[in-house]
C-alpha cells in the first residue's frame, strides 16, 4: 500500500515538473520559430556595403562626399528604414575616428531593389 501511494506520488510530481517544463521548451520553440520565419530569415537576405570613391564604385560622384554606402534587398520583404553606425580606423589602431556617426535612411527599398546613401 505504501510502495503503490510513493509510486503514484512520484508519478504526479514529475508530471507537475516535466509538464510545464515541455510547455515551456515547445512555447520557447514556437516563438524562435516566429521569429526566424519573420525576421531573421528576410534580414540575412540584405546585403551592405561602403566603399570609398575609385573602389569599383560610381554610386557617389559628388567630390565632398566619397563615400558610398549601398543596401541590397534581396528579400522578398519591403525595407522601410534603415539604420547604421559607420566606423573609420586606422589601420592597426582601435579607436574610432567617426564616433556616433548613425546614419537613419527612410527611403522605402522593394524587393530585388537597392538604396544608397553618399
Amino acid at each position: 500500500m505504501i510502495r503503490n501511494w510513493f509510486t503514484n506520488g512520484i508519478k504526479w510530481a514529475a508530471g507537475f515538473v516535466l509538464v510545464p517544463a515541455l510547455l515551456a521548451m515547445i512555447g520557447g520553440g514556437g516563438i524562435w520559430l516566429y521569429q526566424y520565419v519573420t525576421y531573421d530569415r528576410h534580414l540575412s537576405q540584405i546585403q551592405g556595403s561602403a566603399k570609398f570613391k575609385g573602389m569599383e564604385s560610381e554610386y557617389c560622384t559628388q567630390q565632398d562626399y566619397p563615400i558610398s554606402v549601398i543596401f541590397i534587398n534581396n528579400s522578398t520583404k519591403t525595407i522601410e528604414q534603415i539604420e547604421f553606425y559607420l566606423e573609420a580606423r586606422y589601420k592597426g589602431r582601435s579607436r574610432n575616428l567617426a564616433s556616433n556617426n548613425r546614419r537613419i535612411d527612410d527611403s522605402i527599398t522593394g524587393s530585388k531593389d537597392f538604396s544608397g546613401l553618399c
